[in-house]
């Protein structure tokens, strides 16, 4: 029986070395190969929509070899390459097809013997269906199953990571691929499902910890080290430019050194390709990103996998824009559009054609940008009520030009459409990541000047993708500039801003500008201003409601370990007493303070006493309210002063019945400050 185990292994290592060499279809048969045949006992099991969410698994402990069945291992794995198959293909209904596939798969997991490789495979098979219900729209439904899986995932802890069995190698892999896919998925979720997902699971939601995991699985090159590898890459490649946080030089190395090794063990393929070229992109290396794509795009395998046809066009498109190649951009576009068309799709379909448009009109190309919108016209017609939400914003896109560079507009097309491109570049394609600073310093030009100084509407979305410009760019002081002047627009802004959401996404970027410069305070602020203005129903909602989930959960992380919390009993006061001492470094010279009360009020004092001196209150104590905000101040030891006795005090002494919650920075550069209560 060991020797069918390692059999099953080496066919499970040749159907991901398929699949990861664009051959789709080998993989998957060879999976549903490992299932059985049609007339085994796999085709006889009977399926349920969905298990029971209280079913016990009835089969005895047993870990011996021979006991083994590993039927429910292939099917899960052929139901995951189906799904890539079938989206990659465009194929009709993929998503209900995957889940019928999945669950089938645990059935047939069920009946395995009661070993940890069974708990992994049936915790793997409903995390899976859960971010399949989440794709289908179905969020409750995705985020129960997300959350069921821990049922199986608890014990790859520990019972899988230090199993030592047969197969304990196949095991290990894939708990750290699961364990880190896991923790990656509960990390993406809105802070308030990560809440609960920590809550109801026990399981710390920690990112670092789960790429680190996919890391290790890489590491040791188990059976699934190249799909840990895929995972670890598009998270540091794509996944974070997405969210606003920085690749350093040295994370770019790992990934560059990890796809040399990819294009070693799987020559030309389209999914490492696809990263190879996005990483040479983050480096701004565009030129050598085309050609890793105009390669890719020569692979055999894209005659059957169109959807991966139209991403290359696509992102061949981005890459242009990156470059101002408004033209070459707009062919890409077009080519992608003409993909969808031919294979009678028609999600996606108006947000290339709208894309193609607006290059045209960019590259004086009035005929083909004529040409692509009608063609959105054409779809706004159609019968189609679920569009994505791309294609929405298409629409809205073509209603919008019709009105205000239309007979009686007073937008010139050309300015309108860098304003439309230019969300699309800072956004959502991220093309503004991988501009150079040459092409970057042109575009923000462009930017400036694409709005008349009567139109605020146009004003403030063009500061906002400058904002975004400058975020890609690291430089934090320009952003908040742009911030700071679309804000100031607002009494001004009319129903396009508000149908685009302008005011809260510059909220939101204002805030994750103050994160990036440390100021967690006024980043917590404009998160908070960013809720308060958002509204249903915009077209930046969906992105807004992510990214500002996903930053306040990080803010309130860093805010976790930046300051220290006190609850000041009634009463009482706090003192911090802070000796300030001349020093080479200086780092013991000025004391600085940053604190916030959680409600209601407080009084504050500074008091100064120099080792030679009298007394001085550089400020004085008084009243503060929490609706007034953070309190940060600083002082500097006097010129001519060596030393002396900075004491700073938080007093809740007025108060009789009611306790006061804050939260604090103080000291200086070399020590932190520690209250004494009196």
């Amino acid at each position: 029986m060991a020797d069918a185990w390692e059999a099953d292994i080496r066919t499970v290592r040749e159907a991901w070395s398929h699949f990861l060499q664009n051959d789709f279809a080998t993989a998957e048969s060879l999976f549903r190969r490992g299932m059985g045949e049609a007339t085994s006992a796999a085709a006889a099991v009977e399926v349920a929509a969905e298990p029971d969410a209280e079913e016990d698994d009835e089969a005895p402990s047993d870990d011996r070899v021979e006991r083994r069945d590993t039927r429910g291992a292939f099917a899960l794995q052929y139901a995951l390459v189906g799904l890539l198959r079938g989206v990659s293909t465009l194929s009709d209904e993929q998503l209900p097809e995957c889940k019928s596939r999945l669950w089938h798969a645990d059935a047939l997991a069920s009946l395995d013997t009661d070993w940890v490789g069974k708990r992994v495979v049936r915790g793997v098979c409903t995390l899976c269906a859960g971010i399949v219900h989440c794709l289908q729209r179905e969020p409750v439904r995705g985020v129960f199953h997300i959350l069921r899986s821990w049922r199986w995932l608890r014990s790859l802890k520990t019972e899988a990571l230090e199993y030592r069995g047969v197969g304990c190698e196949v095991v290990r892999s894939s708990a750290l691929l699961g364990l880190g896919g896991f923790a990656l998925v509960l990390s993406l979720l809105p802070p308030h499902l990560v809440r609960a997902a920590a809550y109801t699971t026990g399981f710390e939601v920690d990112r670092a910890a789960g790429l680190a995991m996919l890391r290790t699985c890489v590491r040791e090159g188990g059976i699934y080290a190249p799909v840990a590898a895929l995972g670890w890459l598009a998270f540091h490649i794509d996944s974070k430019t997405f969210l606003g946080e920085e690749q350093g030089e040295a994370e770019l190395d790992e990934c560059s050194a990890l796809l040399r090794w990819a294009a070693g063990e799987y020559p030309s393929s389209l999914f490492f390709s696809l990263l190879e070229a996005d990483c040479l992109a983050c480096r701004r290396r565009l030129p050598e990103a085309l050609l890793v794509i105009a390669s890719a795009s020569r692979l055999p395998c894209l005659d059957e996998l169109r959807a991966m046809r139209a991403m290359l066009h696509y992102k061949q498109g981005a890459y242009h824009l990156a470059a101002l190649h408004w033209a070459e951009a707009g062919a890409c576009f077009k080519a992608s559009h003409a993909v969808y068309f031919s294979a009678g799709r028609r999600s996606l379909a108006p947000s290339m054609a709208v894309n193609a448009a607006l290059c045209y009109t960019l590259a004086a190309d009035e005929g083909a940008a004529g040409e692509m919108l009608a063609e959105v016209a054409r779809y706004r017609e159609l019968a189609k009520s679920n569009w994505v939400p791309a294609d929405r914003n298409a629409f809205r896109a073509h209603a919008q030009w019709t009105e205000r560079c239309g007979a009686g507009g007073t937008l010139p097309p050309e300015r309108w459409a860098l304003l439309q491109i230019a969300v699309r570049m800072a956004f959502l394609m991220r093309s503004t990541v991988w501009m150079t600073d040459a092409d970057a310093e042109r575009f923000a030009a462009m930017l400036a000047t694409a709005a008349g100084d009567d139109d605020a509407d146009s004003r403030a979305q063009a500061a906002m993708c400058s904002a975004q410009l400058h975020a890609h760019r690291g430089d934090a002081a320009a952003g908040m500039a742009q911030c700071e002047l679309g804000l100031s627009l607002s009494p001004r802004l009319g129903a396009p801003s508000r149908d685009f959401g302008t005011v809260p996404m510059l909220h939101c970027l204002s805030a994750q500008l103050h994160a990036s410069s440390g100021d967690l305070r006024r980043a917590e602020a404009s998160l908070d201003a960013c809720s308060a203005a958002a509204a249903r129903g915009t077209q930046m909602q969906q992105l807004l409601t992510f990214k500002s989930g996903r930053l306040r959960r990080s803010l309130g992380l860093q805010l976790h370990d930046a300051y220290a919390t006190l609850s000041l009993p009634a009463g009482r006061a706090a003192v911090f007493s802070i000796t300030l001492a001349r020093t080479a470094d200086e780092a013991t010279s000025t004391a600085a303070w940053d604190w916030a009360l959680e409600a209601r009020d407080i009084d504050f004092g500074v008091r100064w006493t120099a080792a030679a001196g009298e007394p001085a209150e550089p400020h004085p104590t008084s009243r503060h309210e929490a609706a007034a905000g953070p309190v940060e101040g600083s002082f500097e030891l006097p010129e001519g002063c060596e030393s002396g006795l900075l004491e700073l005090t938080l007093s809740n002494r007025f108060s009789y019945f009611r306790s006061k919650a804050v939260s604090y920075r103080i000291g200086t550069a070399a020590v932190k400050a520690e209250p004494r209560v009196e």
